[in-house]
C-alpha cells in the first residue's frame, strides 16, 4: 500500500501498523528516519521531527519566588505564653497540689517497683509508671510489717510455723531480686561461673537465716519486737543498699536509677527517726553501726571487682545487710528489750 502525503503536516502517512495490516490506527512516517510516530502524538500544524524538534527555542524557566522569612522562635511562643498567662496549667496555679500529686503517684508506685507485685499486676504498675529510687525502704518496711503480722496470726494457731510462713510471705512479697543479686555477688566473689547449685546456695541460705532470726526474736521478745525489729533493719538495709549507687556507676542493662544525694538524705532520716520512735536507742545504734559496718565492706567489694549498681545487685546488698543487721538485733534482745520504754 502506497503511503499518503499529507499536505497539513508535510509527512506522509500509512494506514496500519509496521506489517500493514489493514484497519489499524493510522500511523505517521518520517522521512529519511522510517520510524512511526502514534497517532496521539501527532497534532495538526505541529511538527514534530527531530531536526523541528532541535530547532524549538526553549521556554525560560519561570522564577521561583523567594521564600517567606521565618519567624523568629521568640515570636512564636508569644501566643502560648499570652494563653499560659490566660488560662495556666493547675501545676502553675498550684505547684504545692501537683507536687503532692507527683509524690503520692510515685509512693504508690513504689509498692510496684520494689516489690513482686508488678508481675501479678503488670497493668496497673504500667498505668503509675516508673517511681523514684529513693522511696525503696518503704515498701520492703511494709513487706517486712505484713510478714511479720502473718507470723503473729500464727502464733495463735501453730507457733512452731509462724516464722516459716513469716519468711514465706517476705520472700514472695520481695520477688525473686534479692536472691538473684545474692547469687551473682556469690560468683563475682568465688570468682567461678554461676550454676545451679550457687542458684540454690542463693536461696536456701538467706531463707534458713532469716527464718532462724524471726524464730528467734518471736521467743525472746513477742510478736510485737519481732514485727518492729524486722521493719527496722529492712528500711535500715534498703538505705544502705541506696547509698552504693551514689559511688557505683550504673548497669547499661539493668539500672537501678539515679538517686539524689538529698533523697537519700531524707530516706535515712525518715527510717532513722521512725526506728528511734520505736525500738530501744541502744538497740538502735547496735544495729545502725552493723548496718554501716557491712556498707563499707560491701563497698570495697563493688569497687574491687567493679561491679554495676544493677536491680539485682542493689536487692542483693539490701537483703544481706538487713540479715546483718537483724542478726545484731537477735544478739541485742538476748540483753536488752527491743521496744521503746514509751510504747
Amino acid at each position: 500500500m502506497d503511503p499518503i502525503y499529507n499536505h497539513e503536516t508535510g509527512t506522509r502517512e500509512q494506514e496500519g501498523e509496521a506489517g500493514g495490516r489493514p484497519g489499524s490506527t493510522p500511523h505517521t512516517i518520517i522521512e529519511g528516519t522510517g520510524s512511526l510516530i502514534p497517532p496521539r502524538t501527532r497534532e495538526v500544524g505541529i511538527d514534530r521531527t527531530p531536526a523541528a524538534a532541535a530547532q524549538e527555542p526553549l521556554e525560560p524557566q519561570q522564577a521561583r519566588p523567594a521564600p517567606a522569612p521565618e519567624t523568629p522562635w521568640e515570636e512564636r511562643l508569644e501566643p502560648e505564653r499570652e494563653r499560659d498567662l490566660l488560662d495556666p496549667s493547675p501545676a502553675v496555679r498550684h505547684p504545692r497540689i501537683s507536687q503532692a500529686k507527683v509524690l503520692a503517684r510515685q509512693l504508690a508506685a513504689s509498692g510496684f517497683a520494689f516489690t513482686s507485685l508488678s508481675g501479678a499486676m503488670p497493668a496497673t504498675a504500667m498505668r503509675l509508671g516508673p517511681s523514684s529510687p529513693a522511696l525503696m525502704p518503704l515498701p520492703i518496711a511494709l513487706c517486712s510489717l505484713i510478714a511479720a503480722g502473718l507470723a503473729a496470726t500464727c502464733l495463735l494457731i501453730s507457733p512452731g510455723i509462724s516464722a516459716i510462713m513469716a519468711t514465706l510471705c517476705f520472700m514472695a512479697l520481695t520477688g525473686t531480686l534479692p536472691a538473684r543479686g545474692i547469687g551473682r555477688l556469690m560468683s563475682v566473689l568465688g570468682q567461678r561461673r554461676q550454676d545451679g547449685y550457687s542458684a540454690t546456695a542463693a536461696v536456701i541460705c538467706p531463707t534458713l537465716l532469716l527464718m532462724a532470726e524471726l524464730d528467734s526474736l518471736l521467743s525472746l521478745q513477742g510478736a510485737l519486737a519481732c514485727a518492729l525489729a524486722f521493719a527496722a533493719a529492712a528500711a535500715m538495709g534498703s538505705c544502705a543498699a541506696l547509698s552504693l549507687c551514689l559511688e557505683a556507676e550504673s548497669d547499661p542493662m539493668d539500672s537501678f536509677g539515679m538517686v539524689s544525694r538529698r533523697g537519700l538524705t531524707i530516706a535515712a532520716a525518715i527510717c532513722l527517726v521512725a526506728s528511734l520512735a520505736t525500738l530501744n536507742p541502744a538497740a538502735v545504734a547496735s544495729a545502725l553501726g552493723c548496718a554501716l559496718l557491712m556498707r563499707v565492706g560491701v563497698g570495697a567489694c563493688m569497687r574491687r571487682f567493679r561491679l554495676t549498681a544493677s536491680r539485682e545487685i542493689v536487692h542483693g546488698m539490701a537483703c544481706l545487710i538487713m540479715l546483718a543487721t537483724l542478726l545484731d538485733l537477735v544478739a541485742v534482745s538476748a540483753r536488752l528489750p527491743l521496744v521503746a520504754p514509751w510504747l
